[in-house]
């Protein structure tokens, strides 16, 4: 079985309306993948994070320090996706990449955050899918995506591995699921 590491933006993954709705659509939409791929998703921080970093730096907090408020953040992003999942996917947040792979490798979907002060939920999705023995990132990959972006940007900036048909097959599912995900539908 194949490996697929996504990137779930926090601003996408909570909106901020509805957002116990669309968390569980989310999850429905990955239930339905893990039938025939291994996931790990890794769950950004969105503006919860970002009023955090900027509070903390406004109480004089070092750039350390903010990156550490923005990751416990996209931690608990990936609980509250953890828990719609229920029983499909482990039981505790990885707060490492190797820790991450070795979960990843034991079978079920794999939910996480953020790593170390100093990178990215992108950067860790990279990191993850390098470790798991995927084709290297793509550079847009690594770039900040806009919520309210296109699919087509969405779409571009995932990290799919290993193989051409893996693409084929899950790329068209992914965009028609988020699409009408975005929009409010059940997927």
């Amino acid at each position: 079985m194949d490996y697929v590491v996504v990137s779930l933006g926090g601003s996408i993954l909570v909106p901020g309306e509805k957002d116990s709705e669309h968390i569980s659509a989310i999850a429905g939409l990955m239930r339905s993948l893990c039938k025939e791929l291994h996931l790990v998703l890794v769950c950004g921080g969105g503006k919860v994070a970002r009023y955090y970093i900027s509070t903390g730096k406004e109480l004089g907090a070092s750039r350390e320090q903010q990156d550490e408020l923005g990751i416990e953040i996209t931690r608990m992003n990936a609980r509250l996706l953890q828990l719609a999942l229920g029983k499909e996917a482990f039981g505790s947040i990885p707060r490492t990449v190797e820790e991450a792979v070795r979960e990843a490798r034991r079978g079920k979907m794999l939910v996480m955050g953020g790593t170390v002060p100093g990178h990215t939920t992108d950067a860790v999705s990279a990191l993850v899918a390098e470790a798991l023995g995927g084709l290297p990132p793509r550079p847009n990959a690594l770039k900040p995506l806009d919520p309210r972006g296109t699919l087509d940007a969405i779409s571009q900036s995932a990290q799919v591995m290993p193989t051409n048909d893996l693409i084929l097959t899950v790329g068209p599912v992914f965009q028609s699921a988020l699409g009408r995900i975005l929009n409010g539908e059940a997927p």
